[in-house]
């Protein structure tokens, strides 16, 4: 069937599937319909430019930058290896944000918080139609002025609604809670970077409508535990590790939360507790989802020990109330468990030999994880003998795998032809032909990789 006979909605429905420089590449020129429907498609979804030629890159600065930047909403920028200098490309041509007044969302991979993040983010400044603001710049930041002064100029945005920030800190670097208060910002994602209690009050009271918060959150003393005010945010996803107590002392804080998701790092929260929290401090809260990472005091009656965290989720309040039920792993080897509400709505999971399961839903069933796991860690190994657990995976996109890998790998993940990011590490690098046939056996099924990644000399595969 010829791609000619489909209507215009459906090319763009069809476009949707394809990267932006595919799109590009294989349909621009053709003839004057589909030079339409991708402007209109661009229109609608925007440029994604992270895996781009530099020559396509050109030629899309050159046909719609050059002559519709008004049409414009949505950009992605990167400067890694694969794409380099591609913002200094931008501005070189005579470029300028000021020019494209209906940009409504900027993403900005690989570029450091230097003068020309400074520069993006003043041009920003001036669009009254900018809401949207993703910066992930990837490599490590040592110089603190210079991340400082760019979060505030971030702050000094007057529309931006929408924000989600990655920061990789030098030893001894801490984030820096904005002197401006935005009144714009109700979505705020902070990423890799510990952001103490204390911070955590500075930042509520600087960003007093954010509506959804997520962030990593680090253990302090002392803690002062002063809002100004009774924060909007009614969604709220925090990493923790240690205590507790600091942890649900921030929460009785948040009474307005109605979904709440926790990735603890070192403690399994107690169901008696964490019911009174609720019931007390957090009546609103409809959704509520938990990954635990504990470890467990006896190693000779791990199961009576896991057991007693689960019933303490047994009672009425979770199963009942809430239809809230409590998943535990663990390994034979390993004092080591995870506890985890089900469906499993987290962004990876490990998938190991050995693994045991109890739960406080009625029925065994490790369906809860086959629709809902995106990133996954396979870690089975060619010689490893374990039983299977018997869990398909329909839905990753992100996958990580030691070579070499066993033959379970085929039947396990029901979505290899879906990958679109594969990070590849060496368990055994003593068998190079046996790694490399296997990796090109799994590459051949995966037709829309984006990201491939080996953690090893790419020589040894």
């Amino acid at each position: 069937m010829s791609l000619e006979l489909l209507s215009n909605e459906l090319l763009i429905e069809f476009f949707e599937y394809l990267s932006t420089g595919e799109i590009f590449h294989a349909f621009h020129g053709l003839n004057y319909r589909f030079n339409s429907v991708l402007a209109n498609h661009f229109r609608m979804h925007g440029f994604d430019l992270r895996c781009i030629s530099r020559s396509d890159f050109d030629a899309i600065g050159r046909i719609y930058f050059s002559s519709t930047p008004q049409q414009i909403t949505s950009i992605c920028f990167s400067n890694n290896e694969q794409t380099p200098a591609q913002i200094n490309r931008f501005f070189n041509q005579g470029f300028e944000f000021s020019k494209f007044t209906y940009l409504k969302s900027l993403s900005i991979y690989y570029l450091s918080p230097g003068p020309l993040a400074h520069r993006i983010i003043g041009e920003l400044g001036n669009l009254p139609n900018f809401s949207r603001l993703v910066y992930k710049p990837v490599y490590r930041s040592t110089n603190s002025f210079c991340a400082h002064r760019f979060i505030n100029s971030i702050w000094h945005l007057p529309n931006l609604k929408y924000c989600c920030l990655q920061f990789k800190f030098g030893p001894l670097m801490v984030f820096a809670i904005p002197l401006t208060v935005s009144s714009s910002i109700e979505y705020l994602t902070i990423e890799d970077i510990d952001i103490s209690p204390n911070e955590f009050i500075q930042l509520c009271n600087q960003t007093p409508n954010l509506q959804y918060l997520s962030l990593r959150l680090a253990f302090e003393l002392p803690f002062y535990g002063a809002l100004s005010f009774a924060p909007k945010i009614t969604k709220l996803y925090i990493t923790y590790t240690v205590r507790s107590d600091q942890l649900f002392s921030i929460l009785k804080m948040l009474p307005m939360i109605t979904y709440l998701k926790l990735n603890v790092q070192s403690f399994a929260i107690d169901g008696y507790q964490a019911e009174i929290l609720l019931r007390t401090s957090l009546p609103q809260v409809k959704h509520l989802h938990f990954r635990m990472v504990h470890t467990l005091d006896d190693d000779d009656n791990k199961e009576q020990e896991i057991e007693k965290i689960l019933d303490t989720f047994r009672r009425p309040f979770w199963i009942d109330e809430h239809r809230l039920f409590l998943q535990c792993e663990w390994k034979t080897d390993d004092r080591s468990c995870v506890f985890y509400t089900l469906p499993y709505v987290f962004e990876g999971y490990d998938y190991a030999k050995a693994t045991l399961f109890k739960s406080t839903y009625p029925v065994e069933n490790k369906r809860w994880l086959n629709k809902t796991v995106y990133a996954l860690n396979y870690h089975l190994l060619e010689l490893d003998c374990s039983a299977p657990l018997n869990i398909q995976f329909d839905n990753v996109i992100v996958l990580s795998i030691k070579l070499p890998v066993d033959g379970k790998l085929w039947s396990t993940v029901a979505s290899l032809p879906r990958v679109e990011q594969l990070y590849v590490s060496l368990a055994n690098d003593d068998d190079d032909g046996n790694n490399r046939n296997q990796l090109q056996s799994i590459l051949g099924h995966m037709p829309h990789l984006l990201i491939f990644y080996i953690r090893e000399d790419p020589s040894r595969v």
